[in-house]
C-alpha cells in the first residue's frame, strides 16, 4: 500500500538514459549500496560541476553588460570544465554508451524494456547515467511488475517496472531536480510544435 502511495507522489517522464542493471540477491542490496557510495564519490564531481555551471550561467548573463571583455574568457573556461567532466564520466563508465535506452522515470522508480523477463520481487543493482546532466546514479531496485509486450520495438518485449530502494537522499534530490528540468524542457518542446 505504501509503495502505491509513494508512486503517486512523484510525476513520471519519458527520458533517455544509459542504463545498466544486474539481478542481485536481497542480502547483496546493502553491499551494492556501499559499492555505489564508492562509485558515486568519483562521480559527484560531475553533478557538482553541473550545479556550479548553472550558477555560473546566471552570473555570466549579468556580467555580459558590465564586463563584455571578460565574459567570453569565462565562457571558454566554463566550456573547458564541461569537457573535463565529460571525459571523467566516460572513463568511469565507458561501456554504458552501449546501453542507451528510453525509460519511464520518476523519483520513486523506473520502467524499461528488457529482452529477458525478470520476476517481481527480484532485486536489481541499477546504474543510471542521466545524459542531459551527466549524472551517474547507482542504486538498487525491487521489481514490482514484468509485462510481456510482444509488439514493443527493438526486440525487448518485457516491460520491467521497479521501485528504487536504498537510494541516498542526495541522489533522490538530484533525480527530482533532473525530472523537473526534463519536464520543463519537454513542455517547452511541445509548445514549440504547436
Amino acid at each position: 500500500m505504501v509503495r502505491a502511495e509513494n508512486r503517486r507522489q512523484y510525476f513520471r517522464i519519458e527520458d533517455t538514459v544509459e542504463l545498466n542493471y544486474r539481478i542481485i540477491d536481497e542480502q547483496d542490496v546493502t553491499e551494492s549500496s556501499q559499492n555505489a557510495h564508492n562509485i558515486l564519490n568519483e562521480c559527484t564531481l560531475s553533478s557538482l560541476l553541473d550545479s556550479i555551471s548553472e550558477e555560473t550561467g546566471k552570473l555570466l548573463h549579468r556580467m555580459e553588460k558590465s564586463h563584455p571583455d571578460v565574459t567570453p574568457l569565462l565562457k571558454l573556461l566554463d566550456s573547458k570544465i564541461d569537457l573535463i567532466a565529460q571525459s571523467v564520466m566516460l572513463q568511469i563508465n565507458p561501456e554504458d554508451k552501449k546501453n542507451t535506452r528510453a525509460i519511464n522515470l520518476s523519483a520513486s522508480g523506473l520502467a524499461f524494456h528488457s529482452d529477458k523477463a525478470i520476476e517481481p520481487e527480484r532485486f536489481l543493482e541499477l546504474r543510471l547515467m542521466l545524459l542531459s546532466f551527466r549524472v551517474l546514479m547507482v542504486t538498487c531496485g525491487r521489481v514490482v511488475q514484468c509485462t510481456l509486450e510482444p509488439e514493443s520495438p527493438g526486440g525487448s518485449p518485457y516491460l520491467i517496472s521497479a521501485d528504487f530502494i536504498s537510494m541516498r537522499e542526495q541522489d533522490r534530490d538530484l533525480l527530482i531536480q533532473h525530472l523537473v528540468k526534463r519536464q520543463i524542457q519537454q513542455i517547452k518542446a511541445k509548445k514549440k510544435k504547436l
